[in-house]
């Protein structure tokens, strides 16, 4: 099985291409009005969602169920589709459907604006002016949708593969092009793509299952799966209405286990690997406890992972080989020299995190950062994002910088909270270097304390006395410069304290 989107806008040749492609292929193709058709005929109010774009609600709220539901619904009848062979998928943006499944193979099809509009004259019989007035209303309706649905701007290349203008080449020339790139390997669907696509469209049906339900209907729900496993993050307000939750997934097909947690946000933490007796998770635990926050591990794998690959096998990508810094996969020997253990202890982690935290559940998100800050711009769930070890295939420096560079740009388009495992470690975990500064600046605090005590007598007979101007003066600031070290003395020594004991 594998998948190509063609995202395209209207009269660009897009459309053709995609129905000879399928034929050529000897693969299903599918569109987004017949997904949006099975959604209509799953109960799925798509006019009113539709018609959302064009008169905006006084409050996303009024939509935002429907928006969900719409959403599930669709996902769950695409990976059905792919599930079972390959199919071609004719829409704009469908990808974004499917964000953190890898292997798809994502074209974009343009064409000239007179190319196009003299096919709209020609097909439609409207004259040059109203041809491209149609054009211009049909692409704008276009870009509102994609907005709503993903919080994208589908026409931005870097979501993109291919770029195929129909005027140029002709659409038998884009075929034979693209029809070679599908048989590439890297755009053939191994386990990973299938694993993905098997937790999405679980993840998916169990939302649509729960919006469709009159108990859970209006719950404000962040679930994911994984291996069989649904995690469901709801409201504390919300608590006595989590039975009901359960009942409706308990009834759901595939479901092995569902882990529900009640918490105020979701916390993401991002790392190229997970081991379970790592001090960071623990770290990342006590803070979600702290800020009364879910915690969801996600595995952050390189765009180019070969299908049914293990996470950590070598490989190098054409963006490395150009010069361009992205994320790729891991080497055997990274420049700094330090080797690096290979795999991960992912599902162990997912049990720690059951047991030492709530649980917002786990997976492996495959594609670069910047889709990866794409999908949580979509999905608008995460309340904080940590970022742990990434990078590892570069050196200590580099990868130290990548690291700070994500972070600004996670931060400039989330605007949620963006910190470190070395941030978080200095805030919550009381380490030996803690019990040095403590005992010393204890010591310090209590022989400035002593000093003072002792001496005070003879600090006011100095200053009572008849001096000149300038010793007042030097008086007056060493008395005040004697209070402030007194004061970051004992401020520091009880903050290490409240960290010792662990106090909120």
């Amino acid at each position: 099985m594998s998948l190509i989107t063609i995202s395209r806008g209207t009269y660009s040749g897009g459309h053709e291409l995609a129905q000879k492609l399928a034929e050529l292929l000897g693969w299903q193709y599918v569109s987004r009005e017949q997904l949006a058709d099975e959604a209509r005929r799953c109960g799925v109010p798509v006019d009113l969602l539709e018609e959302a774009i064009h008169r905006p609600p006084r409050s996303q709220e009024e939509v935002a169920q429907e928006r969900l539901a719409y959403l599930a619904c669709i996902r769950v009848q695409l990976c059905d589709k792919i599930l079972e062979g390959g199919v071609v998928y004719d829409g704009h943006a469908g990808h974004m459907l499917l964000s953190g499944v890898p292997n798809i193979l994502r074209v974009r099809v343009v064409a000239d604006l007179d190319f196009r509009t003299h096919v709209v004259m020609h097909t439609m019989g409207k004259s040059y002016r109203e041809a491209r007035d149609y054009i211009s209303h049909v692409d704008i309706d276009r870009d509102r949708w994609s907005r709503f649905l993903y919080n994208v701007d589908w026409r931005d290349l870097f979501y993109y593969d291919v770029l195929v203008n129909i005027s140029q080449t002709g659409i038998n020339h884009a075929l034979d092009r693209v029809s070679e790139m599908a048989g590439g390997q890297e755009f053939q669907f191994g386990e990973a793509a299938r694993s993905s696509l098997r937790n999405l469209r679980l993840a998916s049906f169990a939302h649509y299952r729960l919006l469709h339900d009159d108990r859970t209907r209006q719950l404000s729900l962040h679930l994911s799966a994984h291996n069989g496993v649904v995690s469901v993050v709801g409201k504390p307000q919300d608590a006595e209405l989590m039975p009901a939750v359960r009942d409706v997934l308990d009834a759901v097909e595939g479901i092995d286990e569902v882990r529900i947690s009640l918490a105020n946000g979701v916390i993401v933490f991002l790392q190229d690997r997970f081991k379970r007796d790592e001090a960071s998770l623990q770290d990342v635990c006590t803070l979600a406890e702290r800020s009364d926050n879910a915690v969801r591990i996600l595995r952050l794998a390189g765009p180019d992972a070969t299908p049914g690959a293990e996470f950590f096998d070598a490989t190098t990508s054409h963006e490395e080989e150009a010069g361009i810094e992205v994320h790729d996969l891991v080497h055997p020997e990274p420049p700094d020299g330090k080797s690096i253990e290979t795999g991960d202890d992912l599902g162990d982690c997912a049990a720690k995190l059951q047991d030492n935290c709530r649980s917002a559940g786990v997976g492996t998100f495959y594609g670069s950062a910047d889709w990866l800050l794409s999908h949580l711009e979509a999905t608008r769930t995460a309340s904080m994002v940590v970022l742990g070890d990434l990078f590892l295939n570069r050196s200590v420096t580099v990868r130290a910088r990548l690291r700070d560079q994500l972070a600004r740009r996670f931060s400039y388009r989330l605007h949620v909270p963006i910190v470190t495992t070395e941030e978080i470690s200095q805030k919550v975990r009381f380490t030996s270097l803690d019990a040095v500064k403590l005992v010393l600046l204890t010591v310090l605090a209590t022989t400035v304390s002593m000093i003072v005590v002792l001496h005070q007598q003879d600090l006011a007979v100095l200053l009572e006395k008849h001096l000149t101007v300038g010793l007042k003066f030097g008086s007056s600031v060493l008395v005040i410069g004697v209070t402030m070290i007194f004061a970051w003395l004992w401020g520091t020594v009880v903050k290490i304290v409240l960290k010792l004991i662990r106090f909120e």
